[in-house]
């Protein structure tokens, strides 16, 4: 796991076997970009039954990038408000807004399958579909959905910085909605869907909902021998960081093959978005290296050569 300084901007890489390494952005940027947008309007009708539609501005999948601190995390788990429906066409988007009226909706623990808290029947499954098979398309008539919705405060400090909503998992599919605006679309029920919400948020109060579908084109790949269920199942966190800052890192250890003493190592770092200028540092047993970023790159790759080492 890496950490950064969320502050500074910062990666920190622990200290063991290994000299201290420290990388930095040396300088920030106001331009503020999503990275991997597809060129589709972010409609939100029938992601679930397009093959070319399987994610809508998710925030490319990264390390486990922490920010330090409770200061800079905030929990959604808990309780939610939860509505069930039949199925994704029958339901408007009035409920999505901030302030909607929610009167009447029932409430659902998240995370936690929908199934297992009285919404719908969980089946069990080998080898078939617990659906009529028509790849790629799921039934229109029938396609349990359960929305949910909640508040949450952003804390003051979190102003000017990026916010990004992490799921842990959850499927088959979810479309995301932050103060009535449509956000973007995942697939893959079982692995991370972060976005960066930043330009849907107001100070103070704000209102999240998602709408989780319990079968999409998806959910053919996943046909597997298991339990068929939907829902939130991991973890809800929103988390805040600065507007430049490292998301990923990525170090190949090499040597020379001249002479197979001489160190070199291949370096990415990936920084979430496009940025209009600046530079990335790296520190490696007190030398420095130094490689300028161009306008609109969001990864950087280095080859710097440290020396002799001693294999092992």
């Amino acid at each position: 796991m890496l950490l950064f300084d969320a502050d500074g901007g910062t990666i920190i890489w622990p200290r063991g076997r290994y000299p201290c390494m420290r990388m930095r952005i040396a300088q920030r940027t106001t331009t503020l970009l999503l990275l991997l947008l597809l060129p589709l309007a972010a409609t939100g009708q029938g992601y679930w039954d397009r093959l070319e539609v399987y994610r809508l501005n998710k925030v490319q999948p990264h390390a486990a990038v922490v920010p330090e601190g409770e200061r800079w995390r905030m929990s959604l788990d808990g309780v939610w408000a939860f509505r069930f429906a039949d199925r994704p066409e029958a339901v408007s988007s009035a409920w999505t807004a901030a302030g909607a009226p929610l009167g009447g909706w029932d409430s659902i623990r998240v995370p936690g399958n929908i199934e297992l808290q009285g919404f719908g029947v969980p089946v069990y499954v080998n080898m078939k579909n617990e659906f009529p098979s028509n790849p790629p398309h799921v039934p229109r008539d029938y396609n349990p959905t359960g929305l949910y919705a909640r508040d949450f405060t952003l804390p003051d400090a979190w102003n000017g910085r990026r916010t990004i909503i992490k799921f842990g998992a959850a499927g088959g599919g979810l479309v995301l909605y932050v103060n009535g605006r449509e956000v973007g679309y995942s697939e893959d029920s079982k692995t991370p869907a972060e976005w960066d919400i930043s330009s849907y948020l107001v100070a103070g109060e704000n209102h999240v909902a998602l709408k989780v579908l319990r079968w999409c084109d998806g959910s053919y790949l996943e046909c597997q021998d298991m339990w068929r269920m939907s829902g939130i199942t991991r973890d809800v966190l929103l988390y805040s960081v600065p507007r430049d800052y490292i998301a990923d890192l990525r170090i190949v250890a090499d040597l020379d093959t001249t002479d197979y003493r001489t160190a070199r190592l291949d370096v990415m770092v990936d920084l979430n978005r496009r940025v209009a200028g600046g530079a990335v540092e790296l520190e490696i047993a007190g030398k420095k290296f130094r490689h300028p970023l161009a306008a609109k790159d969001w990864f950087v790759m280095m080859m710097p050569e440290v020396g002799e080492v001693e294999p092992w």
